[in-house]
Formats: structure tokens, sequence, C-alpha cells
């Protein structure tokens, strides 16, 4: 089981299982730290919250054991009990942590623009929505897509859409940008796993984001 003093030791843990270097993780710890007595407090005090205050199980992990559950999670994307397992969380703690640590982490991060799927005939994009050559490093951009494995679905014409005769397996398809330092401009939305490289830049318009009008 990985500790804090283990991960402090062993730095290359954090980027086998995080995918980012040890001193990126220790500044999400720190945000995180800072910021999640406020997201705490608006979860407790929402207008439709159920429950009392201090009722439910509380969680006894620190908040680095917290953070580095789920960036392994979102690196791994193993079982959420497999994960816990990995750093002594309860599974549970570790979906709920999903949605309480992701607003934090988000703060730390740059996010990237989601790009969405058009549909045929749609409005040109504004030069507000395009990428400026200019402003990257060599002036170039990199385009790739990923998939992430989803569960099989029970019906077949659902199981068509997902298949990924590429990864013969059911997932969704992502299409990133980045530039040639490897920060990311912008994501797209996920589409089923079917959908081919090229469709997908096409619905996105990605050779229109690419080229600013001069």
């Amino acid at each position: 089981m990985f500790t804090e003093q283990i991960m402090h030791e062993h730095p290359t843990i954090i980027k086998a299982f995080m995918g980012i270097p040890a001193e990126v993780y220790e500044l999400l710890v720190k945000v995180a730290e800072e910021v999640m007595p406020e997201v705490d407090r608006k979860r407790l005090e929402r207008a439709n919250r159920q429950r009392g205050v201090g009722a439910g199980r509380p969680n006894d992990q620190t908040i680095a054991i917290r953070v580095a559950g789920v960036l392994t999670y979102l690196r791994l994307h193993a079982p959420q009990i497999a994960v816990g397992m990995m750093y002594g969380i309860n599974q549970t703690d570790i979906s709920r942590d999903l949605r309480r640590l992701l607003p934090a982490i988000q703060k730390a991060l740059p996010c990237p623009e989601v790009w969405r799927v058009l549909e045929t005939g749609e409005e040109e994009l504004s030069e507000a929505d395009q990428i400026k050559l200019e402003e990257l490093a060599d002036g170039r951009v990199l385009v790739d897509a990923t998939e992430q494995r989803v569960s099989r679905a029970t019906d077949n014409e659902t199981r068509k859409k997902y298949y990924s005769g590429k990864k013969k397996q059911f997932t969704l398809k992502t299409q990133l940008v980045t530039d040639s330092d490897h920060h990311i401009l912008a994501i797209s939305e996920a589409v089923p796993g079917a959908e081919h490289d090229k469709a997908l830049s096409d619905q996105l318009n990605t050779l229109e984001h690419w080229f600013s009008p001069d």
C-alpha cells in the first residue's frame, strides 16, 4: 500500500501511476487543501441537501492520499476497488472524491477548451474559436484521438456504435489537440468508439480551428 512517506521517498511512483511529475502532484495537493474547505461548505449547505450537517461517514484519509487515489483512477481507469487497495481508501470514498476533489484539482490545472461536435451546415467558427498558430511555440499543433474503455451495452445497436475495431473493445473516443511542447490546447466531446478519427475531426471542424484568418 502506498503512503505519503513512500510516495515522497519514491517520486517515480507518482509519475508511473498518476502520469504527472511529483512537483505537480504536490501543487495539486496544496491547492486542494486550500480549496476543499470551501467546496465542502457549499456542498453541506446546499438548499436541496437531505442529510443534516455532520451526517454520513467522514473520510479519514488525508487530502494527499485522496488526490493520489483520484489521479490514479483517472490515469489507469482501473476498478475503483483496486485503486482503493493501493492507497488504503474505501471504494465508495474514491467514487465520492471524483465529484468532490475534481473541482479543486481543476483550479490548479489549466483547463483546455472543449470542442463540441457540430451538425452539418452549422455556422462557421468565429475568429475567437480559432487557434492562432503564430502564438504557439513553433507554429505547429498535434492532433490525435484516444479511447477509453466502457461497459458492453445490452442492445445490439448501441454495441455497434461503441465497438472500436481498432481497440477490439467498446470505447468512447476523444480527440486531443496539443502543441509540440505537449500542452493540451483543446479536447473534444466524447463520442462512441466506432467513430473514425477523420470523421470526428470533420465533425469538430478541426482544420477550421487551426487556421485563423490573416
